[in-house]
């Protein structure tokens, strides 16, 4: 399982409490709080919290497609207890004389014989079947992998709706105050009926972004709710944020594809098809069989004894030895491209995720300290007419993009961190 660390905030005074918003004027300051930690509105009471590890672990879990997965491993290992039984159970024949004449007895022949492969066909068999188990095995593993990649990046997509309609909500409650503040100059004489619109208007549409907002975060908490195999009713109430449980740990960023199990899949692939090329190879080989019988026949008894041999002359395999090398040699040649392409993913997604990072870290730094002063600044320079609400309202969007754009940055960069981790094989 990948793991992940947390980072101080830089400064970006975002905190893990209920998003509210409130407009202190004549001369006070603004403040505006926007959450990390709970998604908009109350939690219902019977949800329990569920944190990107227990997301993690209900995917393994209950996740349909690794019940499948282990369905399948179950199949193969089946398969292997197949291979190493004889293909042939011993046969048993018994003849009777149905009509004897009263003064002869019966006649009766009693047979028993068994069949035998060619000399080594059962454990090449046995081989690729067991190679077959360790690919379905390493399959599970990397559906296992891609399903914890998949759920990662949905909590991470839902907890990113989540702020991102909180910050809307946040934007909704100050447009509102703001109308009131227009609306309140406006009755003093200190604004035009312009003004009072423009407010209404932004009012309106900062509502319609919040109902957007909720809509998007709706669709992403069913998307994770499908990949958790959870029902509609289930509650889902996300614990976490994108700043501590998106950033990567830092001995995940030496990562090595070599337990890849994609790339062990195919290897495992190869060795199958390489025991199917020996056991090809085993046509050419006679089959046998041994055999004993006894037969009563005019009243006088006998036992007889026997072995038989197949003549490998008009099938020798050769169609069934071409065919096996030839999947042997293209599984050589996909293991190791993949293995290649593996090692290429994962540099480039390393070199991806610590841009991603830095993109991150330049708004912290030196954008979102000063957000909430600005905002504050430039309410009481509207209200006190020393610009327009126009000229306000150009201001408190830019304002409220910078969040949404810190928003923004630190989901690319937790995606970015589940992509190598996902490249470097670790969940």
């Amino acid at each position: 399982m990948v793991c992940f660390r947390s980072e101080g905030r830089g400064g970006s005074g975002w905190q893990s409490s209920r998003s509210h918003s409130r407009v202190v004027s004549r001369g006070f300051a603004f403040s505006l709080v926007v959450t990390l930690g709970t998604i908009g509105g109350a939690p219902a009471a019977a949800a329990e919290a569920l944190t990107l590890a227990e997301a993690l672990r209900l995917a393994r879990e209950r996740g349909p497609r690794l019940v499948a997965a282990g369905l399948r491993v179950t199949e193969a290992e089946a398969r292997v207890r197949a291979a190493g039984a004889m293909r042939a159970n011993p046969e048993l024949e018994a003849f009777v004389e149905p009509f004897p004449d009263s003064d002869i007895p019966a006649e009766v022949e009693i047979g028993l014989r068994q069949e035998f492969e060619a000399p080594g066909r059962r454990r090449a068999r046995r081989a690729a079947a067991e190679a077959s188990f360790t690919a379905a095995e390493a399959g599970r593993l990397d559906e296992q992998r891609r399903l914890c990649e998949e759920v990662a990046a949905g909590f991470f997509r839902t907890i990113h709706a989540r702020d991102r309609s909180a910050l809307a909500d946040a934007a909704h409650a100050l447009d509102s105050e703001l109308l009131q503040v227009a609306e309140r100059r406006h009755a003093l004489g200190e604004a035009v009926v312009l003004e009072v619109n423009l407010a209404r208007s932004a009012a309106a549409r900062s509502a319609s972004h919040a109902l957007a907002a909720a809509a998007q975060q709706e669709f992403e908490l069913g998307a994770l709710r499908r990949l958790l195999g959870m029902g509609a009713a289930e509650p889902l109430d996300l614990q976490g944020d994108l700043v501590t449980d998106g950033t990567l740990e830092s001995s995940r960023l030496t990562g090595t594809v070599s337990g890849r199990p994609d790339v062990a899949e195919l290897r495992a692939e190869r060795d199958a098809a390489e025991a199917d090329v020996t056991a090809a190879a085993t046509l050419r080989r006679p089959e046998w069989g041994v055999g004993a019988a006894y037969t009563r026949e005019e009243g006088e008894s006998q036992i007889l004894g026997g072995v038989r041999f197949t003549l490998p002359l008009a099938n020798r395999g050769t169609g069934e030895t071409i065919e096996a090398a030839a999947r042997r040699d293209r599984l050589v040649l996909a293991a190791d491209e993949a293995e290649r392409a593996a090692e290429v993913e994962l540099q480039a997604a390393l070199a991806a995720y610590r841009l991603r990072r830095e993109a991150v870290g330049v708004l912290a730094a030196d954008a979102l300290p000063w957000v909430d002063d600005n905002q504050a600044l430039a309410l009481r320079s509207y209200e006190a007419g020393q610009i327009g609400l126009p000229d306000y309202l150009l201001m408190r969007r830019e304002l409220f993009e910078t969040r949404a754009l810190y928003l923004d940055r630190l989901l690319e960069a937790a995606l970015a961190g589940v992509v190598v981790a996902g490249a470097a094989g670790a969940w």
